[in-house]
């Protein structure tokens, strides 16, 4: 019976793409100034009319790590992915997109270059990925001007969104992109996935939804859980401001709390990006009557292919087609800086977590277990190792939710 169900785990195994944060650039201009004049002012630097400062070099075609992410890595990136994790015997079923495909240039993006950033990234992803589902989240970039929502323009741009995803997605679905920029769609019968649209609760947003507990969107997360509770679902949850991160409000972060701990009995997994490194957060309450600490959810958060300061990097998870529990995730860098030198693009292993770690999974009782280790020194280190790819930062306050 343990032989079957061994060879029945490892036969049901799956993977799939997590990636977040491209933040492509269609200005990016090969052997422009990395740092110019006003470049610190949200214009930015390495496109073609820059005025460089004394200490800039030019812009190499792989990008660069002041920059945001020129076409080039972007494409060379999903190829890398392509050949390594499509049509092989390694091969994935789909994807988990957490959005950011805009860049940080605050003043020289217009409309038009936001909707050519996210039509672009969903191009490339059709053509390296084509007939595998794309399960897309739009970012705080993802929208002009950056973090807002705009009444008027946030609404063209979810109109030119919803068509742009509509062969991955229904009508339902399109209409609820339209109406918010999220949806819900169902994995299998037992397990649904959830898309929210974290940029009405941008603390730059200056439209940002306030009384959050009459908002549509709030409302309509909240029927469709109590809707999966009824039809036993679990549920997936994608996003990208996560709870405490840099933007989230004290609002934001209360009423997803409020909302994981209400539905802690059918949330399983949770995504989200924003950051650009590799942590994750962890739901705790406190009772009351006896003071006792018990985690209750935990949300898993990827670093960006954007290589601001550090190696972009994405993640390959494992999963169990038959149940969608996670078993593990791999995560995949690239060292910029040799294939600036080699002029060709290349990932590598960076970690698996359950090798990294030695954890037995993903589930709350893991990161609660990880979290610990890094409180008493276990996994401080460790954990800070990975925290920021290629670079030497780490911040481990802002896990608890």
């Amino acid at each position: 019976m343990n032989a079957l169900f061994i060879f029945s785990t490892i036969f049901s195994a799956n993977k799939f793409l997590h990636i977040t944060d491209i933040h492509y650039d269609p200005l990016y201009t090969t052997d422009s100034p990395t740092k110019c004049v006003l470049g610190s002012t949200g214009l930015g630097c390495c496109h073609q009319y820059d005025i460089p400062l004394k200490n800039s070099n030019p812009a190499n075609r792989w990008g660069n790590y002041d920059c945001d992410t020129p076409y080039t890595l972007i494409d060379g990136t999903l190829q890398w992915i392509h050949d390594n994790f499509y049509n092989t015997e390694n091969s994935i079923d789909f994807i988990i997109y957490t959005g950011d495909s805009a860049s940080h240039h605050d003043f020289s993006n217009t409309p038009s270059v936001v909707k050519t950033s996210i039509s672009n990234i969903n191009s490339l992803f059709q053509q390296y990925f084509p007939k595998i589902p794309i399960y897309n989240n739009l970012g705080n970039h993802d929208t002009w001007p950056i973090d807002q929502t705009t009444p008027i323009e946030y609404n063209k741009l979810l109109e030119f969104i919803a068509n742009l995803w509509n062969t991955d997605i229904n009508d339902i679905t399109s209409i609820n992109i339209q109406k918010g920029g999220y949806y819900s769609l169902d994995l299998n019968n037992s397990t649904k996935l959830i898309s929210f649209n974290s940029i009405f609760y941008d603390g730059h947003n200056l439209f940002k939804h306030k009384n959050l507990q009459t908002d549509a969107q709030i409302i309509w997360l909240r029927s469709i859980l109590d809707k999966a509770r009824l039809n036993r679902q679990t549920i997936w949850f994608i996003s990208h401001i996560f709870p405490t991160a840099g933007e989230s409000t004290n609002e934001y972060n209360t009423i997803i709390k409020q909302i994981m701990w209400d539905y802690r009995d059918i949330i399983k997994y949770q995504w989200w990006g924003h950051s650009h490194n590799d942590q994750f957060i962890l739901y705790q309450n406190t009772d009351s009557n006896t003071n006792q600490i018990t985690s209750f959810s935990a949300g898993m958060v990827s670093p960006s292919i954007m290589p601001d300061k550090r190696f972009p990097a994405f993640r390959i998870y494992d999963y169990n087609s038959s149940t969608f529990d996670l078993i593990d995730y791999t995560q995949y860098y690239c060292n910029l800086t040799d294939v600036i030198i080699k002029d060709k693009m290349s990932y590598s292993k960076q970690y698996s977590f359950k090798e990294l770690y030695h954890l037995d999974g993903l589930e709350t009782e893991h990161f609660d277990q990880l979290y610990n280790g890094i409180i008493n020194g276990t996994y401080t280190d460790l954990y800070c190792k990975q925290y920021t790819p290629g670079h030497n930062s780490c911040n481990t306050n802002n896990i608890i939710v």
